[in-house]
C-alpha cells in the first residue's frame, strides 16, 4: 500500500532532527506524484498542500533554504510538477525499484536492473 499525504505530513511534523528534516523527506513526497498523478486536480490539490505544509515547517524551525522550488508567500508551490516534483530525485522512479512488498531497491551507480519474464 502506497504512502498517503496525511501519513508523510504527520511524519515530519513528529521528527526534531533538523538534518532528517532536510534530507529525508523530499524524495517521499515525490514519490507520491507516481501513485497520485499531480494531473488529477484533487491530487495536483493535495500535493501542493502537503508541500505547503512541509515548506512552512521547514521555515518554523529555521531551515528554509532548504525549500525546494518557487513558492509564493504562504509556502504554496506555484507549480507542484515545476517547481517541486522536478526538482528532486524521487523514489519509485529513475534509480529506485519498487519491489512487490512496497520497500524499494536503489540502482547504484546509474546501472539499470534488467528484468526478463521467465517462459
Amino acid at each position: 500500500m502506497p504512502e498517503s499525504p496525511r501519513q508523510i505530513e504527520n511524519d515530519f511534523k513528529s521528527v526534531t532532527d533538523t538534518s532528517v528534516l532536510a534530507t529525508g523527506f523530499n524524495a517521499r513526497i515525490g514519490a507520491l506524484a507516481d501513485d497520485f498523478p499531480v494531473s488529477n486536480s484533487q491530487n495536483n490539490h493535495a500535493l501542493s498542500k502537503l508541500v505547503k505544509e512541509f515548506n512552512k515547517h521547514l521555515d518554523n524551525v529555521g531551515l528554509g533554504s532548504n525549500i525546494v522550488g518557487a513558492h509564493d508567500a504562504g509556502f504554496l508551490p506555484t507549480n507542484i510538477a515545476k517547481d517541486f516534483l522536478g526538482s528532486v530525485t524521487t523514489i519509485g522512479t529513475n534509480d529506485f525499484l519498487r519491489l512487490e512488498n512496497n520497500s524499494f531497491v536503489f540502482q547504484e551507480n546509474g546501472f539499470k536492473i534488467i528484468l526478463e519474464q521467465d517462459i
